[in-house]
């Protein structure tokens, strides 16, 4: 006889939920395929936070696949100009790190879907230019004939890969933030299900 249940757990309401409450990153594997993540993102469902950190980690880990792409591909070699084309990738990096964060808009505090609508596209903003060092250093390995290139590029990348990631933490920070700017929304339960205007 079988251990599992027989008949579907029950369904809370939203009244028996706290919406506030992080989820943690439970990932839904279909959010990571790149056209289905359309469709998930489109119906705005009532786990948008979960979507969200799960389209967050197929960036990291489409990058770990061109590493594999390229060690079958290219040689590991260090040359003059890759050495070159790696110190370009590391002041692009140092740049974007830097100016990045003087680009997003602040977050709005109108209703619970312009404050989560703010969220994401800080997040995939941040996700965009941490994966253009990568994708430099990736476009810079053809080039020169060496992967080292790219392992730079991902190095450098990493750090502003952590900063876009939508963590317990960093909400807790865009939280704080929001407060002291005298909004009392809960950008957590604006990211898991946003009350109706």
């Amino acid at each position: 006889m079988s251990r599992r249940r027989r008949y579907p757990r029950r369904r809370l309401a939203d009244e028996e939920i706290d919406w506030t409450e992080d989820p943690g990153w439970h990932l839904d594997w279909r959010a990571m395929v790149p056209y289905v993540q359309l469709r998930y993102f489109g119906r705005g469902g009532e786990e948008s936070l979960t979507i969200l950190r799960s389209a967050y980690i197929s960036f990291p880990i489409s990058l770990f696949l061109f590493c594999l792409v390229l060690l079958g591909i290219l040689p590991l070699g260090i040359n003059k100009v890759s050495v070159l084309w790696a110190l370009g990738i590391g002041v692009l990096a140092l740049v974007l790190y830097v100016v990045e964060p003087r680009l997003e808009p602040p977050l709005a505090c109108a209703s619970d879907r312009t404050l989560a609508g703010g969220f994401r596209s800080r997040v995939f903003l941040r996700i965009g230019f941490a994966n253009s060092a990568a994708l430099c250093g990736f476009t810079a390995a053809f080039i020169t004939n060496s992967s080292f290139v790219y392992f730079v590029g991902l190095l450098v990348s990493i750090p502003a890969l952590l900063r876009a990631a939508p963590t317990r933490a960093a909400l807790a920070r865009e939280q704080a933030e929001l407060t002291a700017r005298g909004c009392q929304r809960s950008l957590v339960a604006a990211l898991r299900h946003p009350r109706p205007e």
